[in-house]
C-alpha cells in the first residue's frame, strides 16, 4: 500500500490566538549621484535587493561601529531593527534600481539629522 502525504491545513484557534503575519515592500530608485539619507526603521529590520546598477549601503551597529558595503546588482543587504543606515548611489551616469522588503505593514522611518 502507498503512503499519501497532505500539505498542513490553516485552521482558525478557538483559543483566538492566531499568526498574523505582515509585511511590506518598496520599490527604490537611485538617479545616479543621490542619497537616501541616515534613517531607522525602528519596527522593522530591511532587506534590500539591488535589481540593477551598484549602491554604497551601510549602517552603525549599537557600537557606532560602520559597517558598509558596495552592492552590484543581485547583491542583498540586510539593514538590522532600529539601525541608523544609508544608501548611495556613488555613480555619476547610471541609476540603480532596489526592492526593499520589511517584515511589517509599517515600519516606521526616523529620519537622522546631519549637522555639518
Amino acid at each position: 500500500m502507498g503512503t499519501s502525504s497532505r500539505l498542513p491545513e490553516c485552521v482558525p484557534s478557538s483559543d483566538h490566538h492566531s499568526l498574523q503575519v505582515s509585511m511590506s515592500l518598496a520599490v527604490l530608485q537611485y538617479p545616479a549621484g543621490t542619497t537616501n539619507p541616515p534613517h531607522t526603521h525602528p519596527l522593522s529590520a530591511e532587506l534590500l535587493f539591488l535589481i540593477d546598477g551598484t549602491l554604497q549601503v551601510g549602517f552603525l551597529d549599537t557600537t557606532n561601529k560602520l559597517f558598509n558595503q558596495t552592492l552590484q546588482a543581485v547583491d542583498i543587504f540586510t539593514f538590522p531593527k532600529g539601525l541608523v543606515h544609508f544608501l548611495y548611489n556613488a555613480e555619476t551616469e547610471n541609476p540603480a534600481v532596489a526592492i526593499s522588503a520589511f517584515g511589517s505593514v509599517n515600519a516606521g522611518t526616523v529620519s537622522i539629522l546631519i549637522t555639518l
